[in-house]
């Protein structure tokens, strides 16, 4: 059941990261294209491309005023703008979509009053769709595009239950590694390799009848006796020793005392 629920939240967690990276990619497309559907109202805004100076005495205007500041223009009769704020060179407005609209590309124009169009003008591309149906499989996220969800909902809903699921294989497995070392059993915590041997810290302790010095059966994945070591610094539920370098030694493997019930005393496959 464990390594049920371990495998699960490894599972959960892929998932979750590729929502995360998946909310990147839709929330850092380009700044310049607006989406708008058929019968859509959007918010849209920008930054001019004129220099600070050009609006420096500008905050913010009413909207029935924009005409005397900025001119827009927009390659088709399906949308209009409607500016509503300027503060400094950001600007913000919104974007109507009539009903009967037809997809397409066109290029929205936003410059000041006056200016030229080809040296002060900033240009967007805004692409309207026929329906929201074209629209959403046209976004740049892969959730909102195949499940019509935001990706950034998806990784909210999966991290808890990843957390979740890694949180009750801790306590499974901790619940395990406890049954095992009542029973002798003791599962290896850390292993190193050095010139001379592997130095290892098990999970068998004074609380677990083991003492400096003991000896006690090393067992691989399948529990068949691979070898066997010395016990030193021995602490309340873990305890150090040295395997021979000749063992091939692997994640998985467990350090037993001799007398541990049911153990199949064979060493390197012979009874």
């Amino acid at each position: 059941m464990r390594s049920v629920f371990h495998k699960l939240a490894i599972a959960i967690f892929l998932l979750v990261i590729f929502a995360a990276a998946d909310t990147f990619r839709g929330g850092f497309g380009s700044d310049t294209l607006f989406r708008a559907a058929a019968g859509e109202t959007i918010a849209i805004g920008g930054k001019l491309s004129v220099s600070p100076e050009d609006l420096a005495e500008l905050r913010d205007f009413d909207p029935e005023k924009a005409s005397t500041y900025l001119d827009t223009s927009l390659g088709t009769h399906d949308a209009e703008v409607r500016l509503l704020e300027l503060q400094g060179r950001i600007w913000r407005g919104e974007l109507t979509v009539g009903r009967g609209a037809a997809g397409g590309e066109f290029l929205l124009r936003v410059m000041p009053k006056g200016g030229s169009p080809d040296e002060d003008a900033t240009i967007y591309q805004v692409r309207l769709f026929p329906d929201a149906e074209a629209l959403r499989l046209d976004l740049p996220s892969f959730c909102e595009r195949r499940l019509g969800i935001r990706p950034f909902w998806v990784f909210l809903s999966l991290l808890p239950l990843g957390l979740g699921c890694l949180g009750v294989s801790f306590l499974l497995s901790n619940r395990e590694d406890g049954r095992k070392q009542a029973a002798g059993l003791g599962p290896i915590y850390r292993m190193a390799r050095d010139k001379e041997s592997w130095k290892i810290i098990f999970g068998l302790g004074s609380v677990h009848g083991v003492h400096d010095g003991d000896r006690l059966l090393l067992l691989d994945k399948t529990g068949k006796v691979v070898g066997d070591l010395v016990a030193e610094k021995v602490g309340p539920e873990a305890a150090h020793a040295e395997v021979d370098l000749k063992i091939d030694l692997a994640p998985g493997f467990l350090v037993a005392r001799s007398d541990a019930p049911g153990l199949a005393r064979r060493r390197n496959g012979q009874g």
